[in-house]
This record gives C-alpha cells, structure tokens and sequence, in this order.
C-alpha cells in the first residue's frame, strides 16, 4: 500500500498523519470500530458498488464519536495480481488529476484506515452482488462463504489473502461530509 502517513498529510494535516501513524487501537478500539461499521451494515441498503459512500458514513461516524484516528481512503484493489477495481494499472497517475469517486464511471475503491488495519465495509457486499467481477464472486464464496459483511486485516497480513490495496488519497473532511449528506436518504 502507498505511503498512507503522506497521503493523510496531504488531505488532512501533517499532525493527523503522525497520530495515524502512532495509533494502535487496543481490543476495545476494535470493538467500537467494528460495531460503527456493524451499524452501518445495518442500516445501509443492501447496494453493491457503495464503498465511497460506506467507507465515508463509517469514518463519520467514528471521527464524530471518538478521538481515533480514522481515516476513508481511494485507490485500486487487487485480486491475486489482477487489477478488480481502479485505473487501468495500479501506477496510474489519474488520481493526481482529481478522479471525482462521484462519477459513475469511476471504477476504484474505498475502504478505512486505523493504525496498521485496513477495514472493508463494503467487499462483501459487492463480491455477493450480481454486479460484482466474476473473479471477485468466486474467490469471496471459496476463501470466506456467504453471508459475510466485513473484512478488516492487518497491513502486514493483507497479502496472504491474495489482496492488495493500492491508496491513492484520503478522503477530506469535506469530501466525506458530502458523501455522507448524500446518503441521508438511503438511511
């Protein structure tokens, strides 16, 4: 994964991308960042392809109840060396032009960053999905089974999943409050 600790200082501060960088959330951290993602699960429709928007309500909601530093991000996603989501490669340079996650035509993917985890609301719900990539669909129902709703992993570990998360920018403050304010009527 791309250098989270400067793509947070570039969309945040350089004080948010040290305290990304210290954070280790403990078992209770843990605890309340799965149930704010749990609770999304919950509430949020059951729509494929909503990751800008899950990703967003999830860091929301943590960033407006707790001091955790927590963080939405965009890039491409990787499946066992095949590019599932994102630019025509991972070393694409279009999101130094400001890819617009609004667009439908934009292809990457979102996800939450806390500390050296990665969280993934919305993975399984695409993978389940009839609008999911075909490789995607099949290696979700051999690796993990059906019904699952959230996928969160160490950095360090990702890859032994045949995953690979490329970032390519955090999500703004603003950017995040749009999504959300955008998703008021799904809720």
């Amino acid at each position: 994964m791309s250098d989270i600790k400067e793509l947070i200082a570039t969309a945040i501060s350089f004080d948010a991308a040290r305290l990304a960088q210290e954070f280790e959330p403990d078992a209770a951290a843990m605890t309340e960042i799965r149930e704010a993602a749990l609770e999304v699960l919950r509430r949020f429709p059951d729509i494929p392809g909503a990751c800008a928007v899950m990703s967003a309500i999830w860091t929301a909601i943590l960033n407006d109840n707790t001091q955790y530093p927590i963080f939405a991000v965009c890039g491409d996603l990787e499946l066992e060396g095949e590019l599932i989501f994102g630019g025509s490669s991972p070393d694409t340079t279009s999101w130094d032009r400001g890819v617009d996650i609004t667009d439908p035509s934009w292809n990457g993917h979102c996800w939450v960053v806390f500390g050296k985890f990665i969280g993934d609301i919305s993975l399984f719900r695409t993978a389940y999905s009839s609008r999911s990539p075909r490789r995607l669909q099949v290696w979700i129902q051999n690796m993990f089974g059906p019904g699952k709703g959230l996928f969160i992993c160490p950095n360090a570990t990702i890859e032994q999943y045949g995953l690979k998360y490329y970032a390519r920018r955090v999500l703004s403050k603003r950017e995040i409050d749009g999504l959300v304010k955008g998703a008021a009527s799904y809720l």
